[in-house]
Formats: C-alpha cells, structure tokens, sequence
C-alpha cells in the first residue's frame, strides 16, 4: 500500500469497515478482534511502494505432458505485485495466532515460481497481542533457482503418478511420519487407529465428503 500521507486512525476504522461491507464481513467483530493488527500492518507498511498489478488472480499451467497422461498444475495467488526496484513477485498472505517461519521447500511457494515465473514473499501478518509490530509483521523473500524448480517439478510429477496409481489399486499404505504434524496431529488418526471394521463409520460419523477443490470457485466467508 503506497499513500501520500500518514494514515490516522480514524481513516484505518473507516477503510477497514467499508472493506467488511465490501466483502460480507460482520464490521462489529473487525471492530472489536482485527482491529488493531489491521492498523499495526497498515502503518508499518504504507510506504513500502508496492504497485498491486493483481488480486487472487487463477492460474493454470501443464505440470507434465505425455500420451498417456497431462497434469494441470492449477491454483489461485493472493497477489502480484511490482516493488519500487522494478522487480516483480507474487506475494502470499499467512495470518498466524502463534509465531512461526514458512518453509523455503513447499510446494505452494516453488509452485507458484513455476506457474508464474516469479519470486516470492510470504506476507506474515499476526494476531499475537504480546508481541511488537516488528514481530507480529514479517517479510519473507524465497528466490528458487532453475534447478530447484526443477527438482520440485520431478517431485511433483512422481508423486502424482504414484498417487493415480494408488487410486487404480485401491491400496493406500500409511504416511506414519505425517501423523504428528499440524501441532495437533493429523485429522485422521482417530480413523487410522481404530480397528479396520469400525474405521467406515467413523469417517462418515466425524468427515462429510464435500464438492472437490476448484481454484476458480472461492471459499465462501
């Protein structure tokens, strides 16, 4: 966000507001919970000359192509941005309610690289109430090289066709080292511990099958 002059407080309410209405949001809640982070990160930020070039722009891309199988590498980016050097970037948002520092290696970052040539920042943007500006707000730079990109391409490729390949065996053996991720776990592992003949009706008790991700419909708010 690039403004002509230091943004008050009462400006920052009023735009955060008109923002809510714009986008169906409840103001009451932005008022009284996000409002002061969205005020911390505009006034940090309102000089840093960014021209916004897109927002929440599709993209779709050939991943890999033969006569047996194309794969389409499709996804949404937050933003596309040009900095005051001229330099240009795609630039994702992460809100956090704890501190934590992206992974260089993820497949969304080198993806978005190979489908949109660009570098990337990951914009963090927090909701801790006992840390500072300087720390609740960071700027991550990833810059992946040729090379990288293309390990992440072979990667991808590999992992797509072993997973059309457990879909046509019907037979997907368990990734025990994924089960103590996401800080609580993984969602299934209720499923996976219990017993074979019981693990059906626990998917349908606590999981209902929704329509399969399009990156051209948005999440509702």
């Amino acid at each position: 966000m690039s403004v002509g002059k230091t943004l008050s407080s009462q400006n920052l309410s009023r735009f955060g507001r008109e923002a809510c209405v714009d986008l169906g949001l409840d103001p009451q809640i932005f008022l009284e919970e996000d409002l002061p982070s969205f005020r911390g990160y505009v006034l940090k930020y309102q000089y840093d000359g960014w021209e916004i070039q897109f927002v929440e722009q599709p993209f779709s891309v050939v991943l890999y192509d033969s006569p047996e199988l194309m794969i389409i590498w499709e996804g949404v980016v937050d933003l596309g941005i040009r900095d005051p050097k001229g330099l240009e970037y795609v630039v994702d948002h992460k809100t956090e309610a704890r501190r934590s520092h992206p992974i260089q290696l993820s497949n969304q970052f080198e993806g978005y690289t190979f489908a949109l040539k660009r570098p990337i920042i990951v914009n963090k943007v927090g909701f801790q109430k006992t840390l500072t500006d300087i720390e609740k707000y960071r700027r991550y730079y990833f810059n992946y090289s040729e090379a990288l990109i293309n390990e992440w391409k072979d990667d991808a490729i590999r992992l797509i066709k072993e997973a059309i390949v457990r879909h046509k065996e019907n037979h997907f053996p368990r990734n025990r080292t994924s089960c103590g991720r996401y800080f609580s776990g993984c969602n299934y592992q209720s499923v996976c511990s219990a017993e074979p003949e019981v693990r059906e009706h626990k998917l349908r008790a606590y999981f209902r099958l929704e329509a399969p991700w399009d990156p051209y419909t948005r999440d509702p708010e």
